[in-house]
């Protein structure tokens, strides 16, 4: 007589599990050593994390993304497991937002509706990585993000993609159209002692050394019309009833040589004053935001927050 086979456990949601979704709805793609260093704790080894995983593909909450990396690139991407020639990396899929808003009340920002190319997700990889070390600067006050493929609620695809997409611009010029898309905005809140706040606006350029600087260069013309018109305020609507203290072009760079060359392109620009630049693993290892790891054209050092009266 042959025996049955057990029966399916059921799954029970833990506190830790809508976590992880919520993550994913936030961030739109993770590794597995990024969850894993978010929801575990240091010294647990990362089986548990894989098996939860597992368990949340098997439900059809979320889906894995395996991406084609050579060695060379693969090394450019320490120390976020982008490593090995077959990294994997996970995004929300609707039926898991779905879970989440109705187990939990969260409306998932980003959520996985087609198959991005492996380049794509790569970028995608970068952005986050980037986000997650400089939110972590700031503790429970970080920044509001808008990433690069977040659409317009209620726009379809029949529009164009500057109607579509948020942070895509097009501005007419006399003889041609000037573009930008950067790969993600954020609005700082600072808090200031005397109970004031300042508003900072940032937009992201991870830079990974594949244009070159006269492309990058090219870019400038849409900041600069963005600046002119105050594009900003259609990013962030609340800074329509006033004005950002400042506002930021972020250049990540692999290394000083390229924060070099783009600083040699754009220091004649009338909009070089906006950029700042810093090594991007500077900004993975050093998330402290008082700590000058960025610069200007010119070299000169900065941090993104003072540093604390004695």
């Amino acid at each position: 007589m042959t025996p049955r086979s057990p029966s399916k456990r059921k799954w029970i949601p833990t506190d830790r599990d809508f976590a992880i979704l919520a993550d994913l709805g936030e961030l739109g793609i993770m590794t597995t050593r990024m969850i894993h260093k978010r929801h575990w704790s240091e010294g647990t080894g990362v089986r548990a994390c894989q098996e939860r995983l597992s368990l949340f593909r098997q439900e059809g909450l979320m889906a894995e993304r395996r991406l084609a990396v050579t060695e060379r690139q693969g090394t450019k991407i320490e120390p976020h497991d982008l490593v090995g020639p077959n990294p994997t990396a996970f995004v929300l899929l609707p039926k898991g937002a779905e879970f989440l808003e109705t187990h939990n009340g969260i409306v998932a920002k980003r959520v996985s509706r087609s198959e991005p190319s492996h380049a794509t997700l790569l970028h995608r990889l970068f952005v986050v990585a980037c986000r997650l070390a400089f939110d972590a600067g700031f503790g429970s006050h970080a920044p509001r993000w808008i990433h690069e493929q977040d659409c317009v609620p209620g726009v379809g695809l029949a529009e164009s993609a500057e109607q579509r997409h948020v942070l895509y611009e097009r501005f007419r010029l006399e003889d041609r159209f000037a573009w930008l898309r950067p790969d993600a905005s954020c609005l700082i809140q600072i808090a200031e002692p005397n109970d004031s706040v300042r508003f900072v606006v940032a937009y992201w350029e991870i830079d990974r050394s594949t244009n070159s600087p006269e492309r990058e260069f090219g870019k400038a013309s849409g900041y600069d019309c963005l600046l002119r018109t105050k594009g900003y305020q259609r990013h962030w609507p609340e800074l329509k009833e006033m004005e950002p203290d400042a506002v930021r072009v972020f250049y990540v760079c692999e290394s000083q040589k390229r924060i070099d060359e783009l600083s040699n392109v754009f220091r004649a620009l009338s909009i070089a004053r906006f950029y700042r630049f810093v090594i991007r693993s500077r900004l993975l290892t050093t998330p402290d935001p008082t700590v000058a790891i960025w610069q200007d054209v010119q070299g000169r050092k900065y941090s993104i927050l003072r540093q604390p009266s004695p």
